[in-house]
């Protein structure tokens, strides 16, 4: 097994959250380098090089999960810390909103809200550029997202060119159409569906979607929004959809520019390193190891 319980053989047993180690949920990788995640709310990372990563990804059932949740905390997708944030921000707007209009009237005068709840998940959970449907979409109780290359600067082996998204179907349509209200609002994203065509605020599209998919069957659409900002289990299961549909696979977090990037961009400005600049972009493409990358492109 990849991860295995920690109990007396790793020095941070015991020291990282101020269990004793046969009680701390410690895991350590087998690798030269490692990475201590503890339950306790505590880690410390000193590195995990790309084998390891592909390495913990494999596995079925427990370990797999395991496996998994490990992954998220070494690559940020942990979303801790803004879980307070998430239940202030959802109070606050439920009190406020008691009809449509001051619905509107406060979504409209607390786009601040919005930002920041956007801008606190972002590194963990990537926003699409458009939310989309159809009738055989709305029967099967699904919606489309569609995902595009964010780089600054695309690069000549980018997997998404001439306006090309990355799109998956998820189950997961209310969830997601919670993020599209925030995402919508401040312009990250757009709702498309031919019986919203004619609705001009983001709030009216929000509703036309969600009467699309609940007509008379659902609650109604006030309490549904009422609490738009996704809490830490809802977002966690739309983690999980978009890990299933290889999204993490396809898809790197590039903290200096703070942007989902396509595989093969985010490869090439890994090699560019501090260097972003068109002509730095061109050089590390020109690197005569660019050719990997265009023998193993991303497909999308």
């Amino acid at each position: 097994m990849v991860l295995n319980k920690l109990v007396t053989s790793c020095g941070w047993a015991g020291s990282i959250c101020g269990q004793p180690s046969e009680r701390c949920n410690v895991y350590k990788v087998k690798q030269p380098n490692c990475f201590h995640v503890c339950s306790h709310d505590a880690s410390v990372s000193c590195g995990l090089n790309d084998g390891a990563l592909q390495e913990i990804k494999t596995g079925d059932g427990y370990s797999r999960s395991s496996a998994e949740a490990f992954v998220d905390a070494y690559e940020g997708r942990t979303l801790e810390g803004a879980y307070e944030q998430i239940n202030a921000l959802n109070t606050r707007f439920k009190e406020a909103c008691v009809d449509m209009e001051s619905l509107k009237q406060y979504v409209d005068e607390n786009v601040s809200d919005l930002k920041d709840f956007i801008a606190s998940v972002a590194k963990k959970l990537p926003m699409p550029v458009k939310f989309t449907t159809e009738e055989k979409f709305v029967v099967k109780k699904a919606i489309l997202l569609h995902f595009e290359c964010q780089a600054p600067i695309r690069t000549r082996y980018c997997a998404l060119q001439n306006g090309k998204t990355y799109t998956t179907e998820t189950l997961e349509w209310s969830r997601w159409l919670k993020m599209g209200l925030s995402a919508a609002k401040l312009g990250k994203s757009v709702l498309t569906a031919d019986a919203i065509a004619d609705l001009p605020g983001v709030v009216d599209q929000v509703k036309g979607l969600y009467n699309m998919y609940t007509k008379e069957d659902g609650e109604d659409f006030l309490s549904f929004i009422s609490e738009p900002f996704l809490t830490s289990e809802e977002q966690d299961k739309l983690l999980n959809q978009l890990r299933a549909a290889n999204f993490f696979q396809k898809f790197q977090y590039d903290n200096q520019t703070a942007n989902w990037i396509c595989a093969n961009c985010h490869a090439i400005y890994l090699k560019a390193g501090s260097n972003r600049s068109e002509a730095g972009i061109e050089a590390a493409s020109s690197h005569p190891e660019a050719g990997e990358i265009r023998q193993s492109s991303a497909r999308f």
